[in-house]
């Protein structure tokens, strides 16, 4: 049987191709390894509501798809959070003795830190795991970099703290101030280019 390998771009054209003739998706659920990133659900918040992955990587078996599909076909009018609630519950429960992760995001909250960042004159370089790299300065370093950082820090922290759920958020900040250099850095570069002409410079005063 051929395997068919899919990039994030990929899947990322296949969901706003469904939302753009139907309408936004309930639920995307991601049977894979390192699927539950902040990249990830960031890239796809405009067309998913939810989404259920790993942040780490996934046994051979995935999901147990005999389990969740019993538990569907008895309640076929979950609403799409209790079938998110209940894949990462099943999930779970099917690796006793392995230590797993799996996780129901809400991506509707998802935009909490970047506009927390833009806010206080910030840019996001980069999308990492569960958190994100941030320059302040970046376009037209000021005097006030190293306060607006530790402002957005601030206000980041207070916002996740406020997102409802069973348990509470925590988010940690680390800001560095001093001389950054923005050259030939890839994908940091091109997200910057984007906002205005990028040099061998310096680039901020503060970021985190």
């Amino acid at each position: 049987m051929p395997v068919e390998h899919h990039s994030l771009f990929d899947r990322r054209i296949v969901v706003r191709a469904v939302a753009a003739s139907l309408r936004k998706l309930d639920l995307l659920g991601m049977d894979a390894c390192l699927m539950s990133m902040a990249e990830v659900g960031y890239q796809v918040r405009s067309s998913v509501e939810l989404t259920v992955g790993s942040e780490q990587t996934e046994p051979v078996d995935g999901w147990p798809y005999d389990a969740l599909l019993a538990e569907l076909a008895r309640n076929p009018a979950m609403t799409g959070r209790d079938l998110s609630t209940m894949i990462v519950t099943k999930y779970v429960a099917s690796y006793r003795r392995d230590p797993v992760t799996q996780s129901a995001c809400d991506l509707t909250k998802s935009a909490a830190l970047a506009e927390a960042i833009t806010a206080h004159h910030g840019t996001v370089a980069q999308y990492l795991g569960d958190g994100l790299l941030a320059f302040f300065g970046a376009v037209e370093a000021g005097e006030d970099d190293p306060e607006n950082a530790i402002r957005a820090a601030l206000e980041a922290k207070a916002a996740v703290a406020n997102l409802p759920g069973p348990e509470k958020v925590q988010l940690r900040a680390g800001i560095h101030s001093g001389l950054v250099v923005v050259g030939e850095l890839g994908p940091v570069r091109a997200q910057l280019e984007k906002l205005g002409p990028v040099r061998a410079r310096k680039a901020s005063d503060a970021g985190f």
